[in-house]
């Protein structure tokens, strides 16, 4: 998985691990995995992720494991 431009070389990170894992990681894990300590950082990334629409969250706000890659970037699968 390729993060276009759009997004920080740390939240390209991110998504590359996402997408690496079987089922969506937790934010504690997606941490552990990229070298980040705090929680609110990885939840910063992300949002930045969400924002140019290369992941959802859906759910209720906070819940574990609820992050989907999106196909295309346009919220299109």
């Amino acid at each position: 998985m390729t993060a276009p431009a759009a997004v920080s070389q740390r939240a390209a990170a991110v998504l590359e691990y996402i997408g690496a894992c079987r089922i969506p990681p937790t934010i504690r894990e997606i941490g552990d995995a990229v070298g980040i300590s705090s929680t609110s950082l990885v939840s910063y990334y992300l949002d930045e992720l969400t924002d140019a629409g290369l992941i959802e969250r859906p759910g209720a706000p906070g819940s574990s494991r609820n992050i989907l890659i999106v196909k295309d970037g346009n919220n299109g699968r």
